[in-house]
Parts: structure tokens; sequence; C-alpha cells
């Protein structure tokens, strides 16, 4: 019921500070909840030096979206709210697909491609991902709702790589909870000549009772990245002038090869879905060499969920992609300021408790009342009735009021 997220980035920046041994150090803040409880993200905010994202899980009404858009904006992350979530394939995943997007993003990975699919007993699935003189190395990877894929990676020149066969070509085959990848570096060793450069499949079989196996009722669903350490590499950033509907929406996409702009020699689009469930593209023409920008209102209260796609050629002329998530978000009320605990905060008000109730006793103030006429219990009373009130939190109704559930 009570939401502190500046409680958690401070206990997150206080365990990351103290590992040594990596190059780069980021935080994920990951809430399903409106703040309501300090510490809050403007307590903290100033005191962050690593990068940092978040994840919004829910609507627009029911999550930060200005006070993460705070933190996130000044360390180079980015914010990605979930938005109402239903039965589709696209929502099955859409969580895991932020993390791996994120993950890559502080690895400096690229997502090359990242489809969904369903796939039923019996059937056999072909994806397609391009690779290109430019990518180091690669990683391939599955999500399912259920185990029972089998899962191979086919070079351009048609050899297959399986699970068996990853570790003498020098690949890692790994497995976890409803996921299995391959990573592997490029020119991969398999076949007459090292597969490096071209058009790369994904093959996902899902055996039926032909091959010894019971057939899996519904199908399984899917969803497939590849992600590449790259010298190709798309940065691509939302902004908005408001939070509140009928706000300025500029999306801009940079896309370089070695460290210089591709220029002309690419093509980029947004596919947008609306609050309302309504799908567009939005074309985001070239402005400057590799740099593509577009503008669009957020006239509709709630969340845009936008999946950024690029489609162009090496300077050698071998076909790259490239994509990319990101959100946008518009609510009534959206500019208003995000809470603070004010000159005040929790410990504070614990320490002055203390020193009042402590006072109050009868080796202190508490005889010098009693002389008095004051009865010291009564004020004793007072003091703790101020004090719970002030150190138990938001009430049910206040948290109501806060997450938007309370009953007129």
């Amino acid at each position: 019921g009570a939401t502190s997220i500046g409680n958690a980035i401070q206990l997150g920046r206080n365990t990351l500070n103290p590992v040594a041994g990596y190059e780069k150090k980021a935080m994920v803040v990951f809430t399903d909840g409106l703040e309501n409880t300090s510490l809050f993200i403007h307590d903290v905010a100033g005191s962050l030096d690593a990068q940092t994202f978040a994840i919004g899980l829910g609507t627009a009404q029911q999550v930060s979206a200005g006070a993460l858009n705070e933190i996130t904006s000044q360390t180079g992350g980015y914010v990605l709210l979930s938005g109402p979530l239903s039965p589709s394939i696209d929502d099955q995943f859409r969580l895991q697909k932020y993390f791996l997007q994120v993950l890559a993003g502080v690895l400096n990975t690229s997502v090359v491609t990242d489809p969904n699919g369903m796939i039923f007993s019996g059937g056999k699935v072909r994806i397609p991902f391009q690779l290109s003189e430019a990518d180091i190395d690669a990683t391939a990877i599955l999500l399912v709702d259920r185990p029972g894929i089998e899962f191979l990676i086919e070079t351009p020149s048609g050899d297959i790589m399986t699970p068996a066969s990853a570790p003498g070509l020098g690949a890692a085959y790994g497995v976890g909870t409803n996921m299995n990848y391959y990573r592997f570096t490029l020119p991969l060793p398999l076949g007459a000549q090292p597969a490096r450069a071209g058009t790369w499949y994904a093959i996902l079989e899902l055996p039926g009772k032909a091959a010894g196996r019971d057939n899996v009722s519904g199908g399984i669903r899917y969803s497939f990245s590849a992600h590449a350490f790259t010298n190709i590499r798309m940065d691509a950033r939302l902004s908005q002038n408001s939070l509140q509907p009928g706000a300025s929406v500029t999306i801009t996409a940079t896309l370089t090869e070695y460290g210089l702009p591709v220029d002309h020699r690419a093509s980029v689009s947004a596919e947008l879905e609306l609050p309302d469930n309504t799908l567009t593209t939005l074309a985001l023409p070239e402005t400057s060499p590799g740099r593509f920008q577009a503008t669009m209102t957020a006239t509709i209260p709630g969340v845009y969920r936008i999946r950024l796609v690029a489609t162009g050629v090496t300077t050698r002329g071998i076909p790259f992609t490239r994509e990319q998530l990101l959100s946008a978000t518009a609510i009534l009320g959206g500019d208003n300021p995000p809470p603070s605990s004010g000159p005040s905060t929790k410990t504070e008000d614990a320490a002055l408790c203390r020193l009042i109730l402590c006072l109050l006793g009868p080796g202190a103030f508490g005889r010098f009342l009693t002389e008095h006429n004051v009865d010291p219990k009564a004020v004793s009373s007072c003091v703790e009735t101020w004090c719970k009130s002030r150190l138990s939190g938001p009430t049910p109704q206040e948290l109501a009021e806060r997450e938007g559930t309370a009953k007129p």
C-alpha cells in the first residue's frame, strides 16, 4: 500500500557504490505505484551518480512518470511504461523485453530485431535477422511462456548451430526459466567459410507426436531478440514539453557507423500504439546526416507505446536493422510538481518524538509540570498521538486518494 521510490533509490545506490571491478555501473528502478511515502525521488535525485533507467508497471495514472523522468533524464537513462497489460502476445513479454533492452543499453549492445509470435505442435518457424561486417558478436535470445521449443541458429550459408555444437564453435548456449540463448563471436567458424555478414535465421521447432512427444495444446508463445555488440549504433530518445494531454512529443534517432553518421543510407519509422489501442506509423525524416526526427501530439490521456525501427545498409552495402522501444505518457495533472519530504523527514521526526517524551519523564520536566498542576501523562499522551500520526505513514484513505482509487 505504500510506495517509497526515493528509499529504494537510496538503497540501490548504497548497494552499488562499494562494488568494484566494473567499468560501468547502472541501476534500474522498477515500480508499480505512485510515490506516497518519503523518501521521495525529489529528495534523492541529486545524489544519483550512475546511469539510471526506470520501468513503470501500470497505467499512466498508476505510475509516477514525471518523477521517474526526473531521475533518468539526468543520468543518461530513460523511462519505459508498460501501460495496461492484456492477454496479448506483445503484453506477455513486454516487461522482459524492457529489461533486455535496458541490459543492452548498459552493455553498449544494440537490438537488431525483436519479433513475437506463436508456434504450434509440429510447426517450424524461421526468423531472419541481419548481421553485418560491423558487428563484433551477437546474442540470440528466445523467451517462451512454457518450454518445449527446439532453438537453432542458421548462418547465411545455411549451416546449423545447435546447443550441442555451440561450445565447439567457441559459442555459449544458456538455459534459464522459459528462456534460451546463444552468444557467439563473429565470424562464427561454422561451415566451409566462417559466417559473418548476411541474413541469419533463428529456427524454432515444436515437435509433435510424430517426434515422440505429446502435442502442446494451444501452442507456445515466443519472443525472439537478436542483440549485437556492434559498430553500427542507434541512439533513440524521446522528449516531451509536457506530461499533460496536448503535449508535444519529439522522437529522435541517431545512427552512426564507426562513430560517423549513417548519411542517407537508412530510414527510420515509429510504430505507435496509442492509449485507445489504435495503431499508426510515424515516419522520421532525416533532418541532418544520420539524425532522424519527428514530432507528434499526445492528445489522448494514457501511455503511448513506441517501437522504433531503423533499416539501412553499411558503407559496404550490407543490410542492417536496429530496434528500440520507447514510451510517452499524457495524464491530467501530469505537470504537477512531484512530492517531496519537505524540511522534516521521518528520521528527524522520530528523534524529536524521543526527545520530547524523554523531557516529559518523571526525572525531568514531568515533576515540574506536576508541581504546577499539569498532568504530565496527559501531555505525553498528546505527544504520543502526534508522533504516531506523524510516523505511521499515509492512512488507507490517503493512499486511495493518492492512487486515484478513493470512492467519491
